[in-house]
């Protein structure tokens, strides 16, 4: 029941909401000093790689990649439009290239 049905009949929450979450954000991120080899970046539905500063992307604008992985050392792609299938961009279809990917992060750490 939704809260504008509860209190039509009168009757209280059965529970307490919790407090929104309180997040400190960060804007920048050093690292070499965190030592972070890997960033798993995943947002939205429509492909933007404005945020991407380093020359890795066709003349069309999509990464230039072979199952995900780029010529940059630890930079990897998901959900591009037919990474490795038609399917590959879509929710359905996303989980065997993200397990690829992901291997291949695990391989190249050493």
């Amino acid at each position: 029941m939704g809260r504008r049905t509860l209190r039509k009949l009168g009757l209280s929450l059965p529970w307490e909401l919790p407090a929104p979450p309180r997040i400190e954000g960060r804007n920048e991120l050093d690292l070499a000093r965190e030592d972070i080899g890997t960033v798993i970046w995943t947002a939205g539905f429509r492909p933007d790689y404005g945020w991407v500063h380093v020359p890795v992307f066709d003349e069309m604008g999509y990464p230039v990649q072979v199952d995900g992985r780029t010529e940059v050392k630890g930079l990897y792609f998901m959900g591009v439009h037919f990474q490795r299938k038609a399917q590959s961009a879509v929710l359905y279809g996303v989980g065997e290239d993200a397990q690829l990917v992901a291997q291949q992060i695990v391989e190249n750490r050493a």
